[in-house]
């Protein structure tokens, strides 16, 4: 039997979930509650879904599993990205990208990591990255979080003062054509509509943490550099509430938008990547 939309609404959907009806929709139980020819307002609670603990997974935090013996994601099941967090295991397409073109894992972080990565280079990065930093707000203006934005641009403050405590400063127009493409894709990526916006972001914003943090320890083991230099790494190692946000949005998208997340998710992964490996291929290969 072929029912219409508007007749499974009024006979299906409201008869079953009579049992379950709020008190302030009782006055709607008799027949003739809405006279013929009005418009009338259906309500749907949905209990349940996906939050951002369960999206970014903190799998070595004892109080996440102690909270959700039940609902808490298992470790061997989560998606690893860092030894400290996970994906969720529908969001496979992101681990994949954040795992290929894991920043942690490039020779540029690395070599800082051990104190083996020039000055020269780390100046340049000051420098020309600075031309991304100063765009990671256009994202978060795109997806309606204006805090977060203003943020990101007090955050674009800290890199300057990272960035003059190397003797240079950040830029607009980066020289490295790596990092000039990286800052035009990120604009573009953040510009694009919501679901774009969202990928692109979580991009970053779920590395942040672990390469600060690596980045931080770096700069105090091996480089002798006034305090100013630490601030912005020192605020990001254990900034996760950017990314759980971020992962609890996506996992609300509908199919076709989760296709653009991931896409966007692809693309920066790979931008941030070829950013690094611009000068690292001009000031580190051949030393």
């Amino acid at each position: 039997m072929i029912i219409k939309r508007r007749e499974f609404i009024q006979v299906g959907s409201l008869a079953t979930a009579s049992f379950f009806v709020p008190k302030f929709l009782k006055a709607f139980e008799t027949g003739k509650a809405v006279p013929p020819g009005n418009k009338v307002v259906v309500i749907l609670l949905l209990s349940g879904g996906n939050d951002g603990l369960n999206t970014v997974i903190p799998v070595r935090n004892d109080i996440y599993y102690r909270s959700r013996p039940k609902l808490g994601i298992e470790k061997t099941k989560a998606l690893s990205i860092t030894d400290e967090v996970g994906l969720h295991p529908e969001l496979t397409a992101f681990a994949e990208s954040l795992e290929r073109w894991n920043l942690h894992n490039h020779p540029f972080y690395q070599a800082w990591s051990a104190g083996t990565l020039p000055v020269s280079a780390l100046t340049e990065y000051a420098r020309d990255w600075g031309s991304f930093v100063r765009v990671i707000d256009q994202g978060w203006e795109t997806v309606g979080q204006r805090e977060y934005a203003a943020e990101e641009r007090v955050h674009a403050e800290l890199w300057d003062d990272f960035a003059g405590a190397l003797g240079t400063q950040a830029v607009d127009a980066a020289s490295i054509p790596a990092l000039a493409q990286l800052r035009a894709t990120a604009e573009r990526l953040f510009t694009a509509g919501v679901p774009s916006a969202l990928g692109a972001l979580y991009a970053f914003e779920t590395q942040q943490p672990g390469t600060s943090k690596s980045k931080l320890d770096g700069l105090r083991a091996h480089y002798s550099l006034e305090s100013k230099a630490e601030y912005y790494f020192a605020i990001h190692q254990n900034d996760f509430a950017e990314a759980e946000w971020i992962a609890g949005q996506i996992a609300g998208l509908n199919e076709g938008d989760r296709k653009i997340a991931e896409s966007a998710c692809e693309e920066l992964c790979h931008a941030l990547w070829d950013g690094l490996s611009g000068i690292y291929d001009e000031d580190c290969a051949a030393a």
